[in-house]
Parts: structure tokens; C-alpha cells; sequence
């Protein structure tokens, strides 16, 4: 059900939440050479085998549009998660496999920056 807030003379309706929601975020710079490559290997492979160890419900990929670098593109992929321990577990039995893989056909043709998010609001 959602509350009003007032401001001033106006009322704003506020969300309220039944759930705490997390996002594990992985953003990542490849080199341009060997874009479409890595793209076809995480819509056909690696999204799927994070999805499938049952950890995520789901997961978005994009494209750093507005790039000043002229060889390398970034992209950021989200996953969607319900709750720390989750992510925890898939950090320990699942990521090191998984993030190995990526590292064994891409290596030295990437950086990548993970953090764990707690979702605050979603309208």
C-alpha cells in the first residue's frame, strides 16, 4: 500500500517495499578487436551458466554508449539476486569457475569491476 509524503503543499505517493532485492554488478572494458566474440560468448554461454547454478532470477546486459576510449567498449551486466547469503554461496562455490572461464578465452583482452548492490528503490 502506498503512503503519501508531503512536501510543502503537494503529497507524493511512497513505495513500499515486501522484499529487499540485490544486484550484483559487473561492469567490463574489452578490447574493441574482440567485441563481438565476447558479446556472442556472454548471450550464448556465460549468462546462461551464471543463470543456471540457480543463484540469480535474472539478468541484463548493456552498453556503455558514450565511450572516450577508442579501443576498448564497456559493458555492464546486472544480476538480479534475493539476498547476500545467495550471493555469498555463489561467490565461493560457483563464481571462481565460472569467472575462470571468462579469463581463459578473453585473457588479457579485459578488466573487469564487480560490486554487490542492495536495491533502495524501483519505481
Amino acid at each position: 500500500m502506498a503512503h503519501l509524503l508531503q512536501l510543502g503543499k503537494r503529497e507524493y505517493p511512497t513505495h513500499s517495499y515486501r522484499e529487499i532485492m540485490y544486484i550484483y554488478s559487473v561492469t567490463l572494458k574489452i578490447e574493441k578487436d574482440c567485441e563481438k566474440e565476447w558479446v556472442q560468448f556472454m548471450e550464448y554461454k556465460h549468462i546462461d551458466d551464471v543463470l543456471k547454478t540457480g543463484y540469480f532470477k535474472s539478468c541484463s546486459m548493456r552498453k556503455l554508449v558514450s565511450a572516450e576510449d577508442n579501443e576498448t567498449v564497456t559493458y555492464n551486466m546486472q544480476y538480479s539476486i534475493d539476498s547476500e547469503e545467495q550471493y555469498l554461496s555463489y561467490q565461493e562455490h560457483a563464481a571462481p569457475l565460472l569467472q575462470g572461464d571468462v579469463l581463459s578465452r578473453f585473457q588479457g583482452k579485459f578488466s573487469a569491476a564487480r560490486a554487490f548492490y542492495e536495491v533502495t528503490f524501483e519505481a
